[in-house]
């Protein structure tokens, strides 16, 4: 057998390996985030799910305002950017957490819009000034 016949061969037989090493090393395209215990794939996914079970429960208040819309229950309050905001898509989550003897705000924040305008968000979020989040 010539040397480039056999040097093919090898090739061959190792392609199939390589290319199954090489699947399972790659990072999976679709990655799930998480927001204050809450997994999704985008935030418009996060936006329907709260949205549903907000309408299917009474212990949910919705309040929509023309920058975003908030969700509040299960002890938190949720808040999304409206397509109107240069934030969005953006979202903000204020989680509160029973700690020992008193209780622990945890703010969380994913922003896909303007550079500038997400900063300004990440910084009101983290400032716990909502009153005017994305305006």
């Amino acid at each position: 057998m010539p040397l480039t016949t056999r040097r093919l061969r090898k090739c061959a037989i190792l392609l199939p390996q390589l290319l199954a090493i090489g699947i399972l090393l790659a990072p999976g395209t679709a990655r799930a985030d998480e927001l204050c215990g809450r997994q999704f794939d985008s935030l418009s996914q996060l936006y329907a799910g709260l949205r549903g079970e907000a309408e299917a429960s009474r212990g949910w208040q919705v309040l929509e305002r023309s920058t975003h819309v908030t969700f509040v229950g299960d002890q938190k309050v949720w808040t999304f950017a409206r397509d109107s905001q240069r934030a969005f898509p953006a979202a903000a989550c204020l989680q509160i957490v029973p700690a020992e003897d008193a209780i622990q705000a945890i703010v969380q924040t994913r922003c896909e819009g303007a550079k500038d305008a997400c900063d300004a968000v990440v910084a009101k979020a983290k400032g716990k000034d909502w009153s005017n989040l994305f305006d």
